[in-house]
């Protein structure tokens, strides 16, 4: 074997094995990476199929040949199954199992019915070219918006559209016999073959790792400024988001409003049915809001079972009509639940105004928070405007 092979191949196996074990250690820190565990599986096998010529020297071609198209194959349908994976379209084993069963079938079949090498050459080219063809597609077509995340899909997929380009023009003349025999002297076809296998692993596994590492850190970012439970922001991402709109309220002389929502016997709730389902409340409530406030707006869990809504530009007359939507939308649905056979109400505290001079969110949040506790004291499931505000006081008791 020359030279040129045996560097050719321990660089493609070594630098599958580390991207192999790069993406290994990202899906066992987070199982938010999503397709990571699968790229890794899939590497992994590449590092095997470019070594077997190395490994399994002292054995007959067709030994190390077979072991080679094996891990190859294998190796890709593991990448595209981490593919599908995440863009958030994972495979059911059904289709897993029919990806890797042709891959075991052709592979005995060259060894024992057609040994043929351009027959060989031929089904392995354009099994490749099917594959990398549909990689380049998902991630076209399913890359989330995310610029970062956009940018290195697409230089994926336009590595793996040149990979078509290289894996066709080798199947071509693979088929016809063409290729010279690993270890002989390489000509121009077996050198943009080469060429080729090095782009995939030299520059396609660091893009996996730059989206495996974004999704993480983005995971990462979503898990600071959110509730887990119901996805809603917390104080932090609240306060993240409020900053630029106060800013903006302030400079424009708009209406500020903020909502302070309490479900009502929320402690009783947990008592009677269980945890598991003032959990599944206070879901109810967070689609609740996501289905009546406009993008616009904000909503965040405050604590417990309380929630802040922040509504931007919005006078009196239109935040009562919002919070009394949110509060007869969430009881229907709580009146839906197949496991509550009580009504399960909301009161909901308002403070609107013009913020001026030294007005901060925290003294409107007060006000709203004041007016909550008012609506409980005056029998709860209902709506009550601060008395600082010009609206009067306005509830609706079932």
């Amino acid at each position: 074997m020359e030279l040129d092979d045996i560097t050719l191949m321990l660089t493609l196996s070594l630098a599958s094995l580390v991207g192999a074990a790069i993406l290994g250690i990202l899906s066992y820190m987070s199982r938010a990476v999503e397709g990571a565990k699968y790229w890794a599986i899939g590497l992994f096998l590449l590092s095997f199929a470019y070594g077997s010529h190395l490994f399994f020297q002292d054995m007959s071609f067709a030994v190390r040949a077979n072991s080679h198209n094996l891990c190859l194959l294998l190796g890709h349908a593991f990448w595209l199954m981490g593919t599908y994976k995440f863009v958030g379209s994972p495979l059911s084993n059904q289709h897993k199992v029919w990806l890797i069963f042709p891959v075991i079938a052709l592979t005995l079949s060259f060894t024992i019915l057609w040994p043929k090498a351009e027959f060989r050459i031929a089904i392995v080219g354009a099994w490749l070219i099917w594959v990398r063809l549909n990689y380049a597609w998902i991630l076209f077509q399913y890359a989330r918006d995310n610029k970062i995340e956009k940018l290195a899909a697409n230089i994926a997929a336009t590595v793996a559209l040149a990979e078509v380009c290289l894996s066709t023009i080798y199947t071509v003349y693979g088929s016809l016999g063409h290729l010279p025999f690993i270890g002989s002297q390489m000509n121009w076809v077996s050198s943009i073959t080469w060429l080729g296998a090095l782009m995939g692993i030299t520059i396609g596994t660091p893009l996996l790792m730059l989206l495996s590492v974004g999704r993480l850190l983005e995971k990462l970012d979503f898990a600071a400024h959110h509730d887990e439970l119901t996805e809603l922001p917390n104080r932090r991402g609240f306060y993240a988001r409020l900053l630029p709109l106060i800013s903006i309220a302030k400079r424009n002389h708009q209406q500020v409003t903020v909502l302070m929502l309490d479900i009502d016997h929320f402690k009783s709730i947990n008592d009677q049915y269980g945890h598991a389902i003032g959990d599944e409340v206070l879901k109810i409530l967070a689609e609740t809001l996501r289905s009546v406030l406009r993008e616009a707006d904000i909503a965040a869990r405050w604590g417990g079972e309380e929630v802040c809504v922040l509504l931007h530009s919005v006078n009196i007359d239109s935040a009562l009509n919002i919070a009394n939507r949110t509060r007869e939308i969430f009881s229907d649905a709580c009146q839906s639940h197949p496991v509550l056979d009580e009504k399960v109400s909301l009161s909901i505290g308002i403070a609107s105004r013009q913020l001026l001079g030294t007005d901060t969110f925290d003294t409107l949040q007060a006000e709203a928070d004041d007016a909550l506790y008012q609506a409980k004291n005056e029998g709860r499931d209902r709506v009550c405007v601060s008395d600082s505000d010009a609206a009067p006081n306005y509830g609706i008791a079932y």
